[in-house]
């Protein structure tokens, strides 16, 4: 006999909790890895940059999972609630993320360098923008009645909803990239060529598997906003 919620929903299966700890495991344990070569040297300013980078891009990754109503921790909440949990994750990624992109500038000042010369740091400043834009349009996305009947909600959540998926990938490739610049190697923290790939796979996999249900999700919405509607009888 099968249990309920008193939110009325079936509990989750065991294949379904497997999934949602698996890809929980994939995204945690490669920002760990981040944060304990981060901390190694703590007294030095730039460490600071992969360690906010890390935690704000881990938040935003799960809140982005959050709202795909993943099994593990937010099985038993309405829709509503995902969405508050939702943005205020993303406002402290975001800040986050904010502040390790400040400590990186400031760096560089310090160490008198050139800004924006790799392709870590222009691609972490193009996400950071389109981040802040995409999470500006999820206002717009959470209040579609401010717009009605101008623009139909559809196309302004499969909107969001297409740059929610383009901004995780985007931090996913940013935080990769990082473990190519050498900060990773002058930390001198184990085998950084191991870690490296460790990260590499764990993030790629486990960025694959928070997108998949969005990715079913915008799809199903996009078929809908392409649908012509009937004409009322």
């Amino acid at each position: 006999m099968k249990t309920e919620h008193a939110s009325g929903k079936e509990p989750p299966g065991s294949l379904t909790l497997g999934f949602s700890f698996l890809t929980h495991l994939l995204l945690v344990l490669p920002i760990l890895y981040i944060l304990v070569v981060g901390f190694h040297r703590p007294e030095k300013l730039f460490s600071w940059h992969p360690i906010c980078m890390a935690l704000g891009t881990l938040i935003i990754l799960e809140a982005v999972f959050s709202i795909s109503g993943e099994a593990l921790l937010t099985h038993r909440l309405s829709r509503p609630n995902r969405i508050t949990i939702h943005w205020i994750m993303l406002t402290i990624g975001l800040l986050l993320i904010l502040c390790g992109f400040i400590i990186a500038i400031v760096n560089k000042n310090l160490e008198n360098k050139n800004h924006f010369e790799s392709f870590h740091s222009i691609w972490s400043l193009i996400t950071i923008i389109l981040a802040a834009s995409v999470a500006l349009f999820g206002v717009a996305a959470n209040n579609t009645r401010w717009l009605y009947p101008r623009v139909r909600p559809v196309l302004i959540k499969v909107l969001h909803a297409l740059g929610g998926i383009m901004i995780t990938i985007l931090f996913i490739t940013a935080i990769i990239s990082g473990t190519y610049r050498n900060w990773l190697k002058n930390q001198q923290v184990g085998d950084h060529e191991l870690g490296r790939q460790l990260v590499f796979a764990s993030l790629f996999i486990g960025g694959i598997l928070v997108l998949f249900k969005p990715i079913l999700g915008a799809v199903s919405r996009t078929a809908v906003l392409v649908k012509t509607p009937q004409p009322s009888t």
